[in-house]
């Protein structure tokens, strides 16, 4: 964000009526500095994305690339994670912060610490039994579905959507679910301590699941000495599960890590408080979390979706590259797009409960040109140094060319989406923040039917592979900005936000495709001087790993003189952006 997006919680009318509201009655007043704030978000993020890729390489190569059980174990964990970020990170965690905002604005911290309590015991029983649910579903779903009507036009009688090792599918997809219990409890934790103003412990917490992750792949490379030799499906299946052992520990130790926090920000300690002292009923909690659990959904689903189709119609392997490409084009995204909504949801919500149109309106609008700033480039980056990038990530142990080259084609597609994405997460936010959400619903149940089709056509018509999935994500995630643009103004008769926003998005453009040149010109004059430089000096046995060194640091050198140039191109064309990046780093360096 820029410099001047920090709101002020001064103006407008109170709306706290109880006594006990203390510092909570102005909630704004928590949610200053959110460039800040949004920088540390970044900042961790970048961390746990870092490790969180150092897993998934380990990953395939233990498995390879064309491997059923590495598929069915993606496709299993899939399962639990849609439903930790619809329900989790999603719909819970948003509905939550919005009745824990006004419930602290109008009643108080101490009757906010009460709801929080309320909630988190009413989500504890409704969690184990939604996974003793899932548990029985899951144990008694057929191994293929029926696709009526589909016979006339592709020759599909019966859909294998559990893939061609459905009974693994099942199996890893039952022992991964308890998961669902602890990280959407931990979500709901991260939620309330969002509203509190605490940003730092639920950054972290993820680095610190995925260096569990990690140190259980390090004790099954012991346990199974001859792990990158293994082949076949019997021995692959043990090794999966011995993973799944490892993620539900990861879970709980990343969940234990908030519990400093949760005492330094007044929610735990002391005794857990009535639940009487909340007059608002925790229900409300579920009652905005059934619409928001779709309507926050059209990335997410259409991700689970291309998942599901990836196992049941691509050959061995498909799964596991488009889930890889997933997690590449993750990056640019949680880094720019989620990061900064995590940081300026409370804002919005705190603009929303005091009636405050305009600040919200100029929050909203500085918030995107920021992230259009650093997206715009992010995707030219991908798709410029889509195959290096790649290759240097997973071309390792039993992961081969076939497969890297799986992943680079599903990458390319999905780079496209990492701009409409970042806007819609925003928007959809606002809305939430209007409690509107009728009208993000509509839009994402649209999109969700317009990707399957997609999915469908690419795939079965046209004859693509995991691409093909990738490109109905990007089609319906610009679809879904189109529609959502127009109607986020009209429908709430919002003031016009500052002025400059074309201006804006075109300087960062103009950035974006001075980054992407430079990025793809610098990689290729510097990867082969580098393997050169590196053979020269001996630092490694084999040629294989000299050379992949050598291209991760071309990789790095490239990604460098690419943001290089997008700051350099976008603060020529005097960018509000840049040039308040480069007033925050002139500040930083005085003090």
């Amino acid at each position: 964000m820029t410099a001047d997006s920090t709101p002020g919680g001064e103006g407008g009318a109170k709306t706290g009526t109880s006594p006990e509201a203390g510092d909570g009655h102005d909630l704004t007043r928590r949610h200053r500095a959110l460039g800040m704030r949004a920088g540390l978000v970044s900042a961790l993020t970048l961390i746990s994305r870092i490790v969180g890729y150092a897993r998934e390489a380990v990953t395939a190569a233990l498995f390879g690339s064309s491997s059923a059980i590495l598929d069915a174990f993606l496709t299993a964990w899939r399962v639990p994670n849609l439903f930790r970020r619809l329900f989790g990170e999603g719909a819970i965690a948003t509905s939550f912060q919005t009745e824990f905002s006004e419930v602290e604005g109008e009643e108080g911290e101490a009757a906010g610490r009460a709801f929080f309590w309320s909630v988190f015991g009413m989500l504890s029983k409704i969690l184990v039994l939604l996974t003793v649910v899932l548990v029985a579903l899951v144990w008694l779903a057929p191994n293929e579905l029926p696709v009526p009507g589909l016979t006339e036009v592709w020759p599909l009688p019966r859909l294998a959507w559990l893939g061609p090792e459905p009974e693994a599918v099942r199996e890893i997809t039952i022992r991964l679910l308890p998961f669902l219990i602890v990280i959407c409890l931990t979500a709901v934790t991260s939620s309330a301590l969002h509203v509190r103003g605490l940003f730092g412990a639920t950054a972290v917490a993820p680095v610190i699941f995925n260096v569990v992750w990690i140190g259980t792949l390090a004790l099954l490379l012991r346990s199974f000495p001859d792990a990158l030799q293994r082949t076949e499906l019997s021995s692959q299946l043990d090794m999966a599960r011995f993973l799944t052992w490892g993620i539900l520990l990861a879970a709980v130790v990343q969940g234990l890590s908030l519990l400093p926090s949760l005492l330094r920000s007044g929610l735990a300690g002391g005794g857990r408080p009535s639940p009487a002292r909340a007059r608002r009923s925790p229900r409300a909690v579920l009652v905005r979390a059934i619409p928001l659990a779709i309507g926050a959904a059209v990335y997410q689903v259409n991700v689970m979706i291309d998942g599901m189709m990836a196992v049941s119609l691509l050959p061995e392997g498909g799964a596991g590259a488009h889930y890889f490409a997933t997690r590449i084009q993750q990056f640019p995204m949680a880094m720019v797009a989620f990061a900064a909504t995590t940081a300026v949801f409370p804002a919005l919500k705190a603009f929303g409960q005091k009636g405050d149109l305009v600040g919200m309106s100029r929050l909203h609008s500085q918030t995107q040109r920021s992230v259009a700033y650093l997206a715009l480039p992010a995707t030219a980056g991908l798709l410029a140094l889509a195959y290096p990038i790649v290759m240097v990530m997973f071309e390792y142990g039993s992961y081969g060319t076939e497969g890297i080259a799986r992943i680079e084609s599903a990458l390319l597609a999905l780079s496209l989406a990492v701009v409409p994405v970042g806007a819609t997460g925003l928007m959809v936010r606002c809305f939430y923040s209007l409690n509107d959400f009728r009208t993000p619903v509509m839009v994402s149940i649209a999109m969700m039917a317009l990707n399957l089709v997609l999915n469908l056509w690419f795939i079965l018509g046209l004859g693509l592979d995991a691409d093909g999935l990738a490109l109905g994500t990007a089609t319906t995630s610009w679809l879904a900005l189109a529609l959502l643009w127009p109607l986020f103004r009209s429908r709430h008769r919002l003031p016009a936000g500052p002025p400059g926003m074309l201006r804006s998005l075109l300087t960062s453009a103009v950035g974006a495709l001075a980054c992407g040149l430079a990025a793809g010109l610098a990689y290729r004059a510097l990867c082969g001087p580098l393997v050169s430089l590196l053979e020269s000096m001996g630092l490694f046995d084999e040629i294989r790993t000299c050379r992949r060194a050598a291209q991760a640091l071309a990789v790095l050198a490239s990604v460098g003189l690419g943001v290089v140039a997008h700051f350099g191109v976008t603060l020529a064309l005097a960018s509000r952006e840049a040039q308040a990046i480069l007033a925050r780093l002139r500040r930083s360096g005085t003090r």
